[in-house]
Parts: C-alpha cells; structure tokens; sequence
C-alpha cells in the first residue's frame, strides 16, 4: 500500500518520467547487487549416481 500512495505521488506530482526512468534502471540496479552480494558466480557440479529400486 506504501508503495501505491507513494507512486500516486511521485505521478501526481513529477509525472510519468520517474516512473520510467526507476522502471529502467531497476534491471541494472539489481544486477548490480547481485554481482555486489555473490561476486564469483560459478556452476553447480551435479554427480549422477545410479539408484537401484528393490521390488518385492
């Protein structure tokens, strides 16, 4: 709800262009704090082993 009154403000006020200059720097911001929070991405390894079911 904060978040709603806040922007009926901002476009009551402002306009349209700071929603859309947030709406198209929040793509880079949050991969900016992803690379800030896990600086080294790397792949997980998956070992494949076999599973045998009994039957009875």
């Amino acid at each position: 709800m904060v978040v709603a009154a806040l922007t009926g403000y901002v476009v009551a006020t402002f306009g349209y262009k700071p929603m859309f200059i947030f709406a198209s720097c929040s793509y880079l911001i949050g991969l900016i704090v992803i690379h800030l929070v896990l600086p080294a991405l790397r792949p997980i390894e998956v070992v494949h082993e076999r599973v045998s079911a009994v039957v009875d």
